[in-house]
């Protein structure tokens, strides 16, 4: 608590003032749903095109100062972190990725699953085969508003069918305040995905709380971070697109790596949706590659991302990502997973899948994970992202960075990767335009022409 304190001393009280929230809060609606006085409230803040959680009335009489709000919120708990390499008796691969019992890359089973998946379809697997064995009473997934289809909340799934329509990578922030009346209403487990910021609220809550958590199994997806709807409203702008008549969108299509947006627009005369837009296609164009990138390769992502130490998902009981590995890169289009356990209990859903010959997985090293995920790893455990946060431990911090960068150098972001996200971040917060890609293609261009020239040794300094 005396952490706490200082930083919010250091804030001047900062977690009462609403610009700060719009600033850095990640939207998983804890501080909401931990609050006895019903002073915080998750909106959609269109400014940001971010979810942000917000006082209603700024009374504060009505606030107790029993700091249950500061408790539960990840991103508190990133800035005040202590970087701690003793706890991982100096393990390095440990640090980067969190406690893990085992580390495989594979695949569903099911072929139609893993290819309309975005990459090796072992979340669907898992919630399906789950359900079907009535493992689980429901499964907590993702959903569209049916009145605005760009934007998504989370909903409990209890039957297979159903979970397989939500098969699809979100890159925009999805409204994460509803799970907390499933966790708290539901008798039976339930199975919750999440992100990285959102699992650990989860954490933090039922720590609070002093829930029972044995009932909860916890899905965690890698995430370099989300990007604002401001991205998405830069791209319909670029197409004429209007977005309340768009009736559904995929963020990944067409087998793996599945770079290919598309919406499927409402035929108002008929109400059928059959008029389908692609949007960008990165296998077809230079300049799509360079769009994708710009709109959700972190120009968009807000400064709750950049302060985020988690990128594996580290409080989940499975943790899922993309496997980003050379020999897979190659050679499949299909796509294939990097799964970790964490739990016994997410260990045993695993074996148990394996064994009924619903996933093809192989046992791969923690190496293998840090290759895969590269610089985006190095940058959010590292807080290379925010170079301004003061570190609560200086020396025991430039030991871990020195003992990072030296054992593996060619993962490691240089300042090339620093400038792009600050630039970017600050020139996209009202929204992105025609200017600005111009110029975040060009920089591109700039910087890998001098990469070439001296190599990947611009390393970011401690």
């Amino acid at each position: 608590m005396e952490k706490i304190n200082f930083f919010l001393k250091e804030r001047e009280n900062s977690v009462f003032n609403n610009d700060w929230r719009k600033q850095y809060c990640c939207g998983c609606g804890a501080c909401s749903a931990i609050c006895k006085n019903k002073l915080n409230e998750l909106k959609f803040d269109d400014n940001s095109g971010f979810y942000i959680s917000i006082y209603k009335e700024l009374d504060f009489k009505k606030c107790k100062n029993c700091n249950l709000c500061i408790k539960v919120c990840p991103i508190f708990h990133y800035l005040n972190n202590n970087y701690n390499l003793d706890s991982f008796n100096f393990n390095i691969e440990k640090f980067l990725i969190g406690p893990f019992l085992n580390i495989y890359k594979g695949y569903s089973c099911d072929k139609d699953i893993r290819f309309n998946s975005s990459s090796g379809g072992i979340t669907t697997t898992i919630i399906c085969c789950l359900l079907k064995k009535k493992y689980i009473n429901g499964a907590i997934t993702v959903l569209p508003y049916p009145n605005d289809t760009s934007k998504h909340y989370m909903t409990l799934t209890k039957s297979a069918d159903e979970a397989m329509k939500q098969n699809d990578s979100i890159y925009c922030q999805v409204n994460y305040s509803t799970i907390w009346n499933y966790i708290h209403n539901n008798k039976g487990k339930i199975l919750l995905i999440g992100l990285p910021c959102q699992l650990k609220a989860v954490e933090l809550y039922l720590n609070v709380k002093k829930a029972d958590t044995s009932k909860l199994i916890k899905i965690g997806l890698f995430c370099g971070g989300i990007s604002s709807h401001l991205a998405l409203d830069f791209l319909y702008k670029r197409k004429n697109i209007d977005k309340t008549k768009i009736s559904k969108i995929r963020y990944r299509n067409g087998g793996w790596p599945g770079r290919k947006m598309i919406i499927t627009k409402l035929n108002t005369e008929h109400q059928k949706s059959n008029d389908k837009i692609v949007l960008f296609d990165t296998k077809n164009s230079l300049f799509d590659r360079y769009l994708y990138k710009y709109c959700f390769s972190g120009s968009f992502f807000p400064e709750c991302c950049n302060n985020c130490l988690d990128q594996t998902s580290e409080s989940a009981d499975i943790s899922l990502g993309d496997a980003w590995l050379p020999d897979i890169i190659n050679k499949d289009n299909i796509g294939t997973n990097i799964v970790i356990t964490r739990t016994k209990e997410g260990q045993k859903i695993i074996n148990d899948l394996k064994n009924d010959k619903y996933l093809n997985l192989k046992k791969i090293k923690p190496e293998d994970v840090i290759c895969s995920q590269g610089k985006v790893l190095f940058g959010k455990k590292l807080n290379l992202w925010n170079r301004s946060n003061k570190k609560n431990n200086f020396e025991l911090y430039k030991k871990i960075f020195e003992k990072c960068r030296n054992k593996y150098p060619q993962y490691f972001p240089d300042y090339f990767d620093f400038f792009e996200r600050k630039i970017f971040n600050k020139l996209n917060k009202k929204g992105g335009n025609s200017l600005i890609l111009l110029f975040f293609i060009i920089f591109n261009i700039v910087v890998i022409r001098v990469r070439k020239i001296i190599g990947r040794y611009f390393y970011i300094r401690n």
